[in-house]
């Protein structure tokens, strides 16, 4: 994930080219530009630990689509989408745990992840096929989890809004279609950490707390298709 960010920074550096040149906008864009966009992201969550015990992985994929609105020559752009889980449910068990000693119940335990967000940035026209962006907004994220045997208040339904940075690069295939790849960073609190293995770990009640995991939001790594100018 690092390394792919990396990479990104490197893409976006507008290399020989004048300030004045990168600000100048698009001339032959529409007043308004209508974006529509499908994207497929990978992300990696903040709340590592829990997410590895509970389901055996950090990170999880994710399709998504949305409605980006481009203005100023092209240059200000803002964005709203929502996305879900490729494979929904994400499935794991219920752990016991005993001094910092975690034990797999064997028990499913079954949880959805529904994230939408609303962004707006400033995308820099290094050239004509070459768009770098940055933006910033909001992200929302609606949690839920049951399990096998569970009584109904045993299972956890919540939501949380934090913030949200992006900043990528897209590249223009054809008048009408860019593709775009970005990273996506997030921050959503007040779903996990309150109680089960997030709690414990947020709490320092096991192995002296873990930082980050009471944040269900994460680095998103992302490719995108747009439709439009």
């Amino acid at each position: 994930m690092r390394t792919a960010i990396l990479a990104l920074l490197v893409m976006s550096l507008p290399v020989a080219t004048s300030a004045q040149g990168v600000l100048a906008g698009d001339e032959n864009a529409p007043p308004v530009a209508l974006r529509p966009y499908f994207e497929l992201s990978r992300q990696q969550f903040s709340a590592d630990n829990t997410f590895e015990n509970v389901f055996g992985e950090t990170s999880a994929p994710f399709w998504g689509a949305g409605l980006q609105v481009a203005f100023w020559k092209g240059r200000i752009y803002g964005e709203a989408g929502l996305s879900r889980l490729t494979s929904s449910p994400l499935e794991g068990e219920r752990v016991f745990v005993s001094g910092n000693s975690i034990f797999k119940l064997g028990i499913p335990l079954r949880s959805t992840i529904k994230p939408w967000k609303v962004a707006g940035g400033y995308r820099f026209h290094v050239s004509r096929f070459v768009i770098p962006y940055a933006g910033a907004g909001l992200a929302s994220y609606s949690y839920s989890e049951e399990s096998d045997f569970a009584a109904p208040e045993e299972n956890f339904a919540g939501d949380g809004t934090g913030p949200l940075y992006q900043f990528g690069v897209e590249v223009r295939a054809h008048r009408w279609v860019g593709v775009t790849v970005g990273a996506e960073r997030t921050s959503v609190t007040g779903i996990l950490g309150k109680g089960g293995l997030s709690g414990l770990y947020t709490s320092g009640g096991l192995d002296e707390g873990r930082k980050g995991e009471d944040d269900l939001g994460g680095w998103a790594f992302q490719f995108r298709v747009v439709v439009g100018r």
